[in-house]
């Protein structure tokens, strides 16, 4: 049982650290401009829910709409 809480704790910490520092980073750089590749976001079929062009656990900000683009921008 000490062994675990020895190793498990500073590893959690460490991890908790490395992520937010990624995150940081990641959160002030531009966002990349949407480019509508032909190959990318193939619809065979639309989805069965919403509009049939949006993924189930769509994010306005972060993910873009064939066709359109991003459909709002992010927010600091």
């Amino acid at each position: 049982m000490k062994i675990f809480l020895f190793a498990s704790i500073p590893c959690l910490a460490m991890g908790m650290f490395v992520a937010y520092r990624d995150h940081v980073a990641r959160r002030d750089k531009e966002r990349p401009k949407y480019i509508p590749y032909r190959f990318l976001n193939v619809r065979n079929k639309p989805f069965p829910w919403g509009d049939g062009n949006h993924s189930l656990f769509h994010n306005k900000r972060e993910q873009y709409v064939p066709g359109v683009g991003f459909e709002e921008e992010r927010k600091h």
